[in-house]
Order: C-alpha cells, then sequence, then structure tokens
C-alpha cells in the first residue's frame, strides 16, 4: 500500500520535469547583436561614404560603395574592425549578416560574398581568414532586396591571406576571436579581398545576427525538475 502510494506521488513530478523541458528547448529566436543604418555615417564601414541618391526611402542614407575598378578603390569590399562587430562571435552565438543590397552598376554583376577573420586584415600576416561558399548574385542595376549571408562552419572555407598563408586556426579558434568582418563581391571566393568592379552597390540596415546557446536553460530546468522529484520521495 505504501509502495503504491510513493509510485503515484512520484508521477506528478516526472510529468513537470518533462514540461520544463519543452518549454526550455524550443528553437531560439535569433537576436540582433549589432546594426549600421548609416543614419549617422558610415558606421566603422571602411573606406566608403553614404548617400541618399536612389535611396529606396526618400532622403534615408546608406553606404555607397562606388568602386572604380582600378586602384585604391577598385575593388567591390568594405570592412568594419569597429568595437561593435569585431569580438567572440563563438560565444556569442553569431549565425549570420543579413543587409539589404542594390547593384546599381551597369557594368558588373554583383557576387555577394563575406568574410571573417581574426586579423585586422588579410594584408596582416598569420591569422586565419574565412569566406562564402556561394555568392548570392545580383545582376547589373538591380533594384533594393534583403538578404542573408551565413557564418555557419558549414557554409563557409579558409582562405589564404595577401601573401598566400593558408591559417592554421580552426572554425572554433577563429570565430572566438574576430577582428574584421568584411563584405565583397567575389566570382570565386578563393581570397578575402574582393574583384576589381565598376560601378556604385548600395548596403543599408547591415545586421548581425546570433541564436544563444539553450543550453544553460535546459540544464537549469532539468536541475529544477530532478529536486522536485527528489523532494517528493
Amino acid at each position: 500500500m505504501n509502495h503504491q502510494t510513493k509510485s503515484h506521488s512520484r508521477l506528478p513530478a516526472v510529468v513537470l520535469l518533462g514540461f520544463i523541458l519543452m518549454i526550455c528547448s524550443p528553437s531560439v529566436a535569433a537576436i540582433t547583436l549589432a546594426t549600421s543604418t548609416f543614419d549617422s555615417g558610415s558606421d566603422g564601414w571602411m573606406p566608403w561614404t553614404t548617400s541618399t541618391v536612389a535611396s529606396p526611402t526618400p532622403g534615408n542614407p546608406y553606404l555607397n560603395i562606388a568602386a572604380d575598378g582600378s586602384g585604391e578603390k577598385g575593388r567591390l569590399l568594405t570592412f568594419n574592425r569597429s568595437s561593435s562587430w569585431v569580438g567572440d562571435y563563438l560565444g556569442s552565438g553569431v549565425t549570420h549578416v543579413e543587409l539589404d543590397v542594390a547593384n546599381m552598376s551597369i557594368v558588373d554583376d554583383l557576387q555577394l560574398r563575406v568574410a571573417i577573420g581574426n586579423r585586422s586584415s588579410p594584408m596582416v600576416a598569420d591569422g586565419t581568414w574565412w569566406v562564402s561558399n556561394a555568392a548570392i548574385t545580383r545582376t547589373t542595376d538591380t533594384p533594393w532586396i534583403r538578404v542573408s549571408l551565413s557564418l555557419l562552419e558549414a557554409d563557409l572555407h579558409k582562405v589564404g591571406n595577401e601573401m598566400g598563408q593558408l591559417g592554421t586556426d580552426t572554425y572554433e579558434q577563429t570565430f572566438a576571436d574576430i577582428r574584421a568582418i568584411r563584405i565583397m563581391s567575389s566570382n570565386v571566393g578563393t581570397a578575402a579581398i574582393g574583384d576589381e568592379f565598376f560601378g556604385p552597390v548600395g548596403i543599408d540596415n547591415v545586421s548581425l545576427m546570433a541564436v544563444p546557446e539553450p543550453r544553460s536553460a535546459l540544464l537549469f530546468g532539468a536541475a529544477f525538475g530532478l529536486a522536485l522529484t527528489r523532494r517528493r520521495r
């Protein structure tokens, strides 16, 4: 009789444990860690300035990447090394970059990729760089569109620096200490420097997105449920 009473008393705690695990384990929504709207300037994205010409919203500024096909600004490339955009991507759960983009060039198709590294530039010795496996293609003179560039390991590949050195750091080691992020056009994606390009490309509302690891919530829920089970014994 006592045995039956104890068995029945455990049931609510077991059910409660399952309920706690269930509510703690859904997919966690992505959060925004950094955003550049260019309302007050370039927000650390170099070496370009903002413009309102051909903005989807009259008077709203965007970053105007006006590559001229040669020289210092001949490549379709912008980079950010400011504190809002660097740091421990791995621990922060960074997953992708979102941005609005328009290819206003009437000469070159845009092959949009992201590059990421644990040095300030691929022209610096050592360090490890990763580039998008697949480019997002925007043909000449195409309007604004919202796109997403993945930063997951499966969607990136390792590339060498300007000296041809292929970094030895793993994905985890690199992403624990990101020192620069680059948005560029690259047909083949074999380097983090971008291709020569002629004509303007606009980007706006650039956001660094993350999905926090729900592990801590799961552990808390499990511990709390087990504690209740023991108290009912």
